[in-house]
């Protein structure tokens, strides 16, 4: 299902809130502990760093199904995202986009993209 103009701006308004939503398959939350997340088919090097950044402290998760796509680590720094260079479905790659919309992390030049 394709998102609408709509989505796109309920998002981007609880990113940047950085406040809990769901849309679709589509979701962000804040996790404070390792064994509170779903992991989905994030791959291991990314699972790492994920349980890594978490033992430091809380971040805000935005999930594609059971898969996180991309973190922040505060509401003080807007710009400060992790959003892994990694290839999913088609929907996820959507969900992807919208993340990178929403949280201002466009790519800096054509050879550093997003996997879409």
């Amino acid at each position: 299902m394709a998102f609408k103009s709509a989505s796109w701006t309920k998002v981007k308004k609880a990113v940047n809130n950085r406040a809990s939503f769901t849309q679709g398959n589509m979701s962000g939350r804040w996790v404070d502990d390792v064994d509170d997340t779903c992991w989905g088919q994030l791959p291991q090097e990314h699972k790492d760093q994920l349980k890594a950044d978490l033992i430091v402290c809380p971040r805000y998760v935005v999930f594609s199904y059971q898969t996180p796509i991309g973190w922040a680590e505060s509401m003080t720094d807007k710009n400060k995202w992790t959003i892994p260079n990694v290839r999913y479905s088609v929907t996820t790659t959507q969900h992807q986009s919208v993340l990178a919309f929403a949280a201002n992390q466009f790519p800096k030049s054509i050879n550093d993209h997003l996997p879409y």
